[in-house]
């Protein structure tokens, strides 16, 4: 099930409730996004 999200003017991303809680990131993670081709994959460090 995709999950949207935007980019704001300041180039961040706001990652929505429902993949944080998924992921279990917190306040203050870092996340590391993993790039191949089009396709991106966040993980919390």
């Amino acid at each position: 099930m995709p999950i949207e999200s935007k980019l704001t003017s300041k180039g961040q991303v706001i990652i929505p409730v429902e993949p944080r809680r998924r992921l279990g990131a917190e306040t203050r993670d870092r996340l590391v996004f993993e790039i191949d081709g089009g396709l991106a994959a966040i993980r919390v460090q």
